[in-house]
């Protein structure tokens, strides 16, 4: 553990450089991912924010797709 301090020590600069990447690809790679399941979920906003409602939403699989493309079919 004390050997592997040392080297993140020793190699810093490197680490900050990398900092700004680690920070965007969770910007903009992870979070969005949540977006995703929303999708197959019946997605209700509540009170306590958006994690409990993501997490309090039932799951419906690919019904809100059906009725999106059904919906776009009657166009």
């Amino acid at each position: 553990m004390k050997r592997k301090l040392k080297l993140c020590l020793k190699q810093r600069a490197l680490i900050f450089m990398a900092l700004p990447a680690f920070i965007w690809m969770i910007f903009f790679f992870y979070i969005p991912v949540l977006g995703n399941v929303v999708a197959f979920k019946d997605f209700r906003y509540s009170p306590e924010g958006f994690l409990a409602s993501l997490k309090n939403s039932p799951w419906v699989g690919f019904d809100n797709f059906k009725f999106y493309f059904h919906h776009q079919m009657l166009i």
